[in-house]
């Protein structure tokens, strides 16, 4: 079994943190359905194997979702798992 190193470790520690943060916001019934239905399909895109790649497309996701007119009143929520995620692609490099 190949050991983890400490970047892997702390990437790890950060996908979990980006999907607790992802089932806090699944449970508000005030956020839109398209921003829900984008916010699943991170949280299904986070669990499986993840790259760089796969983040970078999450990011573009995310961020076409804001510039949605239901989306404006949630942009501070969504800037905050963009944010974590800018961060988990840099640390992934």
């Amino acid at each position: 079994m190949p050991k983890i190193t400490k970047k892997q470790e702390l990437c790890n520690k950060m996908v979990l943190e980006i999907i607790s943060e992802a089932d806090y916001l699944l449970e508000d019934q005030t956020i839109p359905k398209n921003v829900l239905g984008v916010i699943r399909s991170i949280k299904s895109k986070l669990t499986d194997n993840l790259c760089s790649l796969e983040v970078s497309n999450i990011l573009y996701e995310l961020e076409e979702t804001i510039n949605t007119v239901n989306a404006t009143e949630y942009r501070s929520v969504v800037w905050s798992l963009i944010s974590k995620l800018e961060t988990l692609k840099e640390n992934m490099k």
